[in-house]
């Protein structure tokens, strides 16, 4: 490749670090807030009645699917652990 071509192709290659890193702290405040959140909720679960913790629960789970995709789009999903 021409030099041109190879500075081009490392500044993609930084830029998509750029962005990868960028997706990883914001995974880490989502991943935060979320358990932050979670703490709360346990905390306080005997306060709620059966359709608030339903509800609480569904939610819970909706959010955790994000979670999974969000890293699964990134390339910032874990290796399964056996």
């Amino acid at each position: 490749m021409s030099k041109t071509q190879d500075k081009r192709a490392a500044r993609i290659a930084e830029q998509k670090a750029f962005i990868k890193q960028r997706r990883l702290q914001e995974l880490k405040v989502l991943e935060a807030q979320f358990n932050l959140g979670l703490e709360l909720y346990e905390k306080n679960k005997e306060k709620l009645s059966a359709e608030e913790i339903e509800q609480m629960e569904a939610e819970k789970q909706k959010f955790m699917d994000s979670l999974f995709k969000f890293k699964k789009e990134h390339g910032l999903a874990e290796e399964p652990q056996e």
